[in-house]
């Protein structure tokens, strides 16, 4: 058994997907059961790959992005304020209108 968050995880089942080389299943395994980053649970694969009783006697304690995932989605998005929008109000469009008259005024006096 390994201790990852204080959630007990069948190390004799992760090392069995090692032995038949599925490592992805191991590492899926190792992620539904406690919600670690990918990379977190590659790190504890290929550390048992290399040496099965890596573990033993210690507790994994590492950071858990589901939390943060869930915690994401309940925030409301709203829409920034950015230079470019899809609406444009009259103001933008009069001074547009106005710029582009002065410069044609300018190249007739000019040209």
């Amino acid at each position: 058994m390994i201790y990852i968050n204080d959630h007990i995880i069948d190390k004799q089942r992760i090392l069995y997907f090692i032995q038949k080389g599925n490592k992805i299943k191991a590492i899926k395994f190792i992620k539904t059961k406690t919600g670690l980053s990918l990379k977190d649970c590659k790190t504890i694969v290929d550390n048992l790959a290399l040496n099965p009783s890596y573990y033993d006697d210690k507790n994994i304690v590492k950071p858990i992005t589901t939390r943060f995932k869930n915690d994401l989605k309940s925030v409301k998005r709203t829409r920034g304020k950015h230079f470019i929008s899809d609406h444009t109000s009259n103001y933008k469009n009069y001074i547009i209108l106005i710029l582009i008259a002065i410069i044609v005024f300018l190249l007739y006096i000019f040209i």
